[in-house]
């Protein structure tokens, strides 16, 4: 197995966008024409250009976040709560004792109580190799935000991650980023740009590893993505793993 020379992990979206910009081109790519993020066609990548990649990474994908939006809409969300028996001044039935007492909260009543949420961490590998189509991306994408619905439906804080892995014969590149906080509900239209456009790994992450300063020599075509295996060694105790397609 190659060696991963470059080990990248981001806390934010906006603090990828950062890194990539104030960043310089590493040593291979300083030619323009070799620079993939920017030279990928419409069809491969799902953006006509690198800028027009970076305004959907920026601002969101509108439009396809009310698609799925309308997809995922059958899921409702609502707080884990339980029912608990509280004394009151109104209620459904009488304490007889407080009552006798003169005791002003002398009627059971019921509360909904909050519980407290158990965090639940998903990593997405979006490691996808250069023969999956942008539509099977989108459709293996679907499914996590399915998943993450259903999961904060059920009462869980979820944590969301995408990663990246890609080596050649000598080196690589590997990076983690959050796009989802286990404090916030899913926004779809916060994550439908780096979960399911296909540009966010074939334009942003592809600059991520045009400025990734580990990698010298020559890097043969972007790498070739990285097995489950191996990027499962950068996971974190407890973390699941949610696999790329093959096909």
């Amino acid at each position: 197995m190659s060696k991963i020379t470059g080990v990248h992990n981001f806390n934010s979206l906006n603090e990828l966008y950062r890194y990539i910009t104030d960043t310089p081109y590493g040593s291979i790519f300083q030619a323009e024409h070799i620079r993939s993020s920017i030279t990928g066609n419409e069809w491969f990548t799902g953006t006509k250009s690198y800028d027009e990649a970076v305004d959907l990474f920026l601002h969101g994908w509108r439009a396809e976040a009310q698609v799925l939006t309308k997809k995922l809409n059958d899921i409702k969300i609502d707080n884990a709560t339980k029912q608990k028996t509280t004394y009151d001044v109104v209620g459904y039935q009488a304490s007889v004792p407080r009552y006798l007492q003169g005791i002003p909260t002398n009627m059971y009543n019921k509360k909904k109580v909050s519980e407290k949420k158990k965090i639940i961490t998903l990593v997405k590998d979006i490691s996808y190799h250069a023969g999956i189509s942008k539509q099977v991306i989108e459709e293996e994408s679907i499914k996590v935000l399915h998943l993450v619905r259903t999961l904060e439906t059920q009462g869980y804080a979820v944590n969301l991650y995408i990663i990246l892995g890609s080596a050649d014969k000598k080196q690589g590149v590997l990076c983690r980023i959050k796009i989802k906080s286990a404090s916030e509900r899913l926004n779809v239209s916060k994550v439908a740009f780096p979960l399911v456009h296909p540009s966010m790994l074939r334009r942003i992450l592809f600059r991520l590893i045009e400025v990734d300063p580990t990698l010298h020599g020559s890097f043969n075509a972007y790498g070739v993505p990285l097995e489950e295996d191996a990027l499962k060694k950068y996971l974190k105790k407890g973390e699941i793993f949610i696999k790329k397609i093959q096909k």
